[in-house]
């Protein structure tokens, strides 16, 4: 199967963000006047592929937000999962993201665990970030299997939140089982990379 990564053109913007949120929700900072204007002054990664017939098949996003980069994405198509799309798509990410060298660190989060065991593989190391409006229920959880690596109230989004780092092999099955004990509970996978 031929596919072609390529930077994103404005042509594909209307389509790039569709194909975003199908495969990753809609959210509010991936518009097509944010990605035009972005494009323009030069402020991001946004990495294509396609396939043979100029279909788009995945996507590779991030913002550049002073001396910090924001993953703002990564997906294949699932008709087209299990080729090295994903990990390619990263690779040259990875390149492209030295030709700014102011960035220091790069930064993304991942709301579903599908991306988890993908980007440990690729050598990045997650950390889990759970959140509540409520602190009782926080507190109420046995977190012993983790390392706390923060606990605070995040006053701009009125939310209870503790940073975990996983000991040993990261458990999705202990999060999920979490999860379903505790509905109302957040889990966000964040991961971040020093450059």
């Amino acid at each position: 199967m031929k596919y072609k990564i390529s930077r994103l053109q404005e042509k594909d913007v209307v389509e790039v963000v569709k194909f975003h949120n199908k495969y990753l929700g809609k959210r509010d900072f991936i518009n097509e006047r944010e990605l035009l204007s972005r494009l323009k002054i030069k402020n991001g990664i946004f990495l294509v592929a396609k396939d043979e017939k100029g279909g788009i098949i995945g996507i590779k996003l991030a913002f550049i937000e002073n001396d910090v980069c924001l993953g703002r994405g990564v997906a294949v198509d699932k008709n087209f999962r299990r080729l090295g799309i994903g990990k390619e798509l990263v690779s040259i990410f990875e390149v492209e993201l030295k030709k700014f060298p102011k960035v220091k660190k790069y930064v993304f989060a991942s709301s579903t665990p599908e991306g988890v065991p993908f980007h440990i593989k690729l050598g990045y190391k997650p950390l889990i970030l759970l959140q509540s409006e409520k602190r009782d229920l926080l507190e109420n959880i046995d977190l012993n299997k983790f390392t706390i690596r923060e606990k605070c109230f995040n006053k701009e989004y009125n939310v209870y939140q503790v940073y975990l780092e996983s000991e040993e092999k990261l458990d999705l099955d202990v999060l999920k089982k979490l999860k379903t004990q505790y509905p109302e509970l957040e889990i966000t996978y964040l991961f971040e990379k020093t450059l």
